[in-house]
């Protein structure tokens, strides 16, 4: 049984994901995985405020709803990327 795993980073679609697509054409086994990496998340930064938190969250919550939908479940892992 071939799994592939569809690792989310910045582009948070379901519908017109090319990667996506791909392994579930390929694979008996798609595995979504988004990553929350703490150093992505680092309070120091200025990359991440409270409106970019919200709109991550929204986000996920509709890649969640689009996977479910197809009979799918999106894994989210925290940590390291490279540990993950």
């Amino acid at each position: 049984m071939k799994r592939i795993i569809v690792w989310f980073r910045g582009d948070l679609r379901a519908h017109d994901h090319p990667a996506l697509h791909a392994a579930c054409q390929d694979a008996a086994e798609v595995i979504p995985l988004f990553i929350f990496d703490p150093h992505f998340f680092d309070s120091s930064s200025e990359r991440f405020g409270s409106n970019r938190n919200r709109f991550l969250h929204q986000s996920l919550q509709d890649l969640h709803r689009a996977l479910e939908a197809r009979g799918g479940r999106l894994v989210l892992r925290s940590g390291s990327p490279e540990t993950v």
